[in-house]
């Protein structure tokens, strides 16, 4: 993958007041969850957590790898 700044088309650009306020508003109102089985995330309302703890979810956000957990444990 071309990762140079040239490609990139916020290079040289900056977000907007209005455009930065949105999304701090938007991360202000979400929570991060991943499920332990599959080793998916994602990033919900917070009014949604605990659906998805009853589910079996974990709150947080795992590090980086790159192979999920379950495949790991083999």
């Amino acid at each position: 993958m071309n990762r140079k700044k040239e490609n990139n088309p916020m290079f040289g650009k900056f977000h907007s007041e209005d455009a930065k306020m949105r999304i701090a508003a938007s991360r202000r109102n979400s929570k991060w969850l991943y499920d332990p089985l599959t080793g998916m995330q994602k990033a919900i309302d917070k009014n949604l957590v605990d659906d998805y703890i009853r589910k079996g979810w974990k709150l947080g956000r795992l590090k980086y790898k790159k192979e999920p957990s379950y495949l790991l444990s083999f």
